[in-house]
């Protein structure tokens, strides 16, 4: 940051340079000569990372040609170089010739600009076998058409690859292929004892401690939902509330449990 003495140097200078365009008495020179001076200093616009900015009502729509490339957005005019750090009235002494009256300043908040992830979504084995089912293929293949595309983030565990070394060579060969967009997860203790709490609530029986499995791993992965044609005992509507009493009871989030037509954009839709 540069010293306080060269603000005032650069902000006199300024104000001496500007002197001949303030006696002529035009408002349009006097702000086409401030467009220069802060489109020149903008080199130094790096070293103030939080610059004021001058909010300014604007009672008359701009000068001959437009307002001055530093009024940014509505009613905003920024002080990147900081010429105007120690001085924040000077503005209000500008503002008349730039047709404008100054109504405060404040400190930008600096914004980042988010980045859209990509949710992360558990599939359970039925989802790779409905690919090739006539009844699910429709949805199911959309499921992992939109994968590739970076709609979802594919998380999978042990659970499903185990199951599916029964499954047909064709199952086998698209949990292959999707190995390069899938996150595939060992079971944990975290898992199995999420398990063992659905089942001693009564959720599903011992015969469905596969189905139990596949919601606990989606829970302690972190997954935003998870996705299957098991009707039964995962996408029910008695049992989605129960699943996640039981997760908010063990300290986790709540997670969403769809089939996958009910998550899939389709080409009407634009996607």
């Amino acid at each position: 940051m540069l010293p306080p003495f060269l603000y005032f140097l650069l902000l006199s200078r300024q104000i001496i340079l500007s002197i001949p365009f303030i006696l002529v008495g035009s408002p349009l020179f006097f702000s086409v000569f401030l467009s220069l001076v802060f489109v020149s200093l903008r080199v130094e616009a790096v070293l103030f990372a939080e610059p004021l900015v001058f909010l300014v009502d604007e009672r008359h729509p701009g000068l001959e040609g437009g307002p001055p490339p530093f009024l940014i957005g509505n009613g905003i005019i920024e002080d990147p170089f900081g010429l105007l750090e120690q001085r924040p009235h000077a503005i209000g002494e500008m503002a008349p010739a730039l047709g404008l009256r100054l109504v405060g300043y404040a400190r930008r908040i600096r914004v980042e600009k988010s980045v859209m992830r990509a949710l992360r979504v558990y599939a359970d084995t039925s989802v790779f076998g409905g690919v090739f089912d006539a009844e699910f293929a429709l949805s199911s293949r959309a499921f992992f058409e939109q994968v590739r595309q970076g709609r979802f983030q594919l998380i999978s565990s042990a659970l499903v690859r185990d199951e599916l070394r029964e499954a047909p060579k064709k199952v086998r060969d698209l949990f292959g292929r999707m190995v390069d967009w899938m996150e595939i997860s060992e079971i944990g203790e975290d898992g199995v004892d999420l398990q063992i709490a659905y089942l001693a609530a009564g959720i599903v029986g011992e015969g469905s401690m596969a189905d139990a499995l596949h919601v606990a791993m989606a829970t302690v992965l972190d997954c935003r939902m998870i996705v299957s044609w098991n009707f039964r005992h995962i996408v029910h509507f008695e049992k989605i509330p129960l699943y996640n009493a039981v997760n908010t009871t063990h300290g986790y989030a709540e997670i969403a449990i769809h089939a996958p037509q009910e998550v899939v954009a389709y080409e009407e839709e634009g996607l």
